[in-house]
Formats: structure tokens, sequence, C-alpha cells
């Protein structure tokens, strides 16, 4: 069997996606470990399958690269707007489920293959303060660690400690390394799945954000978070520890389009 897929990225967040609402697509039968191998497959940090709703436009179904489905992912989910408009949903508004619910974007064509798009996210209640840093989930969890020389911290090796720690067993958590700077925030991401920085990650940088405003007090706004694949922005309102009206800003791009057999 063929099946054409297009390769898109989030601010260096690269990911397979795949057009399961006008082709009969498995989701569960891809061979998605093999697909985002960077040495033998096409190459991504997670591969996403767009699959019909009878609500929204479109069902978002992410897998990390190690294989395994995923709740929720805040850049592979813009990028999947992207996608679908380009599908024909629609041009400049999608809305789609997820593991975590419901999400709308506003989708801005920024030149040829460009994208801007503005995600809202999830409500997030409460976090956990850990020796370590702070715990939150918003689509899936994350504990963000506040420190300087962000730039040049080892993020494979402390990210990949804190992830596998045995508090945070058996699912494990993403890590989040945030540096507070004059012009906002620079993040570094530990993602599990693809135990592996990422060049940027959607969730972990609206964690940082709402984290970030936890210890300030803030009440509302939007922080820029600087990344080492590009820049986005958070946006939210809170009211104790609860946020609500949470918005991930950023671009996409479509790189290639191309085919795989199974």
């Amino acid at each position: 069997m063929v099946i054409r897929f297009s390769k898109y990225h989030g601010a260096g967040n690269d990911f397979i996606m795949i057009d399961g609402l006008t082709a009969e697509i498995s989701a569960g039968g891809l061979p998605v470990a093999d697909l985002c191998n960077r040495h033998t497959g096409i190459g991504a940090d997670g591969l996403i399958v767009l699959m019909p709703s009878t609500t929204v436009d479109f069902r978002m179904v992410y897998f990390n690269s190690d294989g395994l489905q995923a709740t929720m992912c805040g850049n592979g989910g813009r990028t999947a707007a992207a996608f679908a408009s380009r599908l024909g949903l629609n041009k400049s508004l999608v809305r789609f489920e997820a593991s975590d619910g419901l999400h709308e974007a506003l989708i801005t064509m920024a030149g040829v293959h460009r994208y801007q798009i503005r995600l809202s996210m999830t409500d997030v209640r409460g976090m956990r303060s850990e020796p370590e840093g702070l715990l939150l989930n918003t689509g899936v969890p994350h504990l963000v660690v506040f420190s300087q020389g962000v730039t040049s911290l080892d993020v494979t090796t402390v990210g990949g400690h804190l992830r596998n720690l045995p508090k945070f067993q058996p699912e494990g958590t993403n890590v989040n390394f945030v540096e507070i700077i004059e012009e906002g925030l620079l993040v570094r991401t530990y993602e599990r799945g693809v135990e592996d920085e990422t060049l940027s990650c959607g969730t972990g940088i609206t964690a940082s954000v709402l984290a970030h405003a936890m210890r300030t007090g803030t009440t509302r706004g939007e922080t820029n978070v600087f990344c080492r694949g590009g820049n986005l922005s958070v946006s939210f309102r809170r009211e104790g520890d609860y946020f609500t009206d949470v918005m991930l800003f950023g671009p996409a791009v479509h790189v290639f389009d191309g085919t795989f057999e199974i």
C-alpha cells in the first residue's frame, strides 16, 4: 500500500503528516518509529494522522517518534492545522479534537508554504512544586526548571536524568529548562518519547510561560519565548492556579511531500 505524506515543522519541531480524511488509513498500523528514524526513514520528532470527526473538522492522532501514541503536541497541533488548511478544510480557521480535548486554530498565510498559527490550548489547573522545579500538565506532563546558562546546558544528559526519576514513573515527564531574559523566556526542552532535546516544544513552551506566571504573580498577558528552532509566544488568563484562554502562537512551514509503502 502506497501512502502519501507531507513534512511540516513548527519552529524546528518536525512532523510527518498523513491525510486520513480522504484515504482509508489505520493509524495504529503505521510503522511510526521506522518512519521517524532520521537515518533510515523520513525523519521527524513525531507523526500525525488527520482522522474524521463527527463534531469538528478532524481528529488529530499523534505519535511520538518512539512509535507510542501521545495525548497532545502543541507544535503538532499548529502544523496539523496548517496541513488541514492546505487540504482545503478551511483557509483561516479549523477546529479539531485531540486526546486532551477540543482545539481551535486561527491560520494566516505568511508566504509560500509558510503559516502563522494561533492555537487554543487546554485549560490548566494546578501545579506541583518539586525540588527540581514546577510540575504541570498542558496536555502532557511537564517539569519546568528555572536556571541560568541554559544555552550551554547539556539538555540531553540532564533532561534525560530528570525525565527518568522514579517519582515521575511509570510514564515519565517532559523537562523544560527556562532562563528569564529581558525579551521574555529562553526555553530548551527534553521530550519524552523522542528521548532527546527538540528544537522547540509547544506544550513545553506553554508550561514554561504558565510556570513563570505563577512565580511572578502575573494574571494575564502574552510572553515571548525563544527556542533553538525559532520564536513563539503564549498568552493566557489566570485566576489562582487556574489558567484559561491559553493560546500558543508561532510559525508552521510545509517542507515537502512524498510517499512510502507498507
